[in-house]
């Protein structure tokens, strides 16, 4: 499990970026500012212009500008908040997991009986419980 969400995580994680960049630039757009997408916090549920505090849009509002009523856009933009992105790790991600069996063997015989079977696993934080139980 932790191997999959550390893909998707990075994966949704790449989008924001993109997301978070393209509404700060429609925010400098609207607000008239010449400035560039590092120039604006994302703060409170608002998007503050860092030069000027009293410069702001709220998120809910931006976003609902973008998807809703996309016109009068920043130069090659287009509307909507919808993008892809991949993940793809350095090197190959691993989870961990350990497994112990204590067994009582007949030494004439050789039929043995397992005593006790414990597992351990990381999964890190759990997401959705039944999709650990089902990897487990």
């Amino acid at each position: 499990m932790a191997r999959a969400r550390s893909y998707t995580v990075s994966a949704v994680a790449g989008v924001c970026r993109v997301l978070k960049d393209k509404m700060a630039r429609f925010v400098a757009h609207d607000l008239e500012l010449d400035s560039v997408a590092e120039d604006f916090i994302f703060s409170d549920g608002d998007i503050v212009y860092s030069k000027d505090n009293n410069r702001r849009q709220h998120f809910r509002d931006v976003a609902v500008r973008i998807i809703m009523a996309p016109i009068n856009m920043p130069p090659g933009e287009s509307g909507g908040l919808e993008h892809t992105a991949y993940f793809e790790a350095a090197m190959q991600m691993f989870c961990f997991g350990a497994h112990a069996a204590m067994v009582e063997v007949d030494i004439e015989t050789g039929q043995f009986e397992i005593t006790r079977y414990v597992t351990s696993e990381e999964v890190g934080e759990v997401i959705n419980p039944q999709a650990v139980e089902g990897q487990i």
